[in-house]
């Protein structure tokens, strides 16, 4: 504490700003926490609390996770991933659901000046790239799609087929 009021950057001081940062700045002024289970079981649920408050502002707040907010609505891992065996198949998976593939829209949405024009798909004139284009509609992959995907979620395609 003393080496903090001398305005030096140690260890303590990352402790104290989170402790501040959290609502639990007295516990620092009072150098305790009174009982200690009580302190680490309030503290603990303040973190997992804002860290959900953050996730879900962050979901609402950014065009990239546009899609991955209309099918996951908690941190709970979904349960369709569990089916996929084969790792390198569901690591594809998750990354294609958060935005994070080789597809050419996942990996220019992170430039601002191309993002904000928008990107259109290498293969349909004038079609926006988005991940329905991709997999629902683009005639490039019309063959993997029906060999793959049942016609009922392409046939009139939408937001809850995709």
């Amino acid at each position: 504490m003393n080496l903090q009021r001398q305005n030096y950057n140690t260890w303590a001081c990352s402790i104290r700003n989170v402790l501040y940062k959290f609502g639990f700045g007295v516990v620092w002024e009072m150098q305790g926490v009174g009982d200690v289970k009580s302190f680490i079981k309030e503290f603990k649920q303040r973190l997992i609390d804002c860290f959900k408050q953050d996730w879900h502002s962050a979901l609402e707040s950014h065009d990239f996770y546009n899609v991955y907010s209309h099918f996951n609505h908690s941190l709970v891992r979904s349960p369709y991933l569990s089916l996929l065996n084969n790792i390198s198949v569901r690591r594809v998976f998750a990354r294609f659901r958060i935005g994070m593939s080789a597809l050419k829209f996942h990996y220019l949405q992170y430039r601002p000046v191309i993002h904000d024009r928008g990107i259109n798909c290498p293969f349909c004139n004038d079609t926006p790239e988005t991940e329905v284009h991709f997999l629902l509609t683009c005639q490039k992959y019309k063959a993997l799609r029906d060999e793959l995907i049942p016609s009922k979620y392409y046939r009139q395609p939408s937001m809850f087929k995709f």
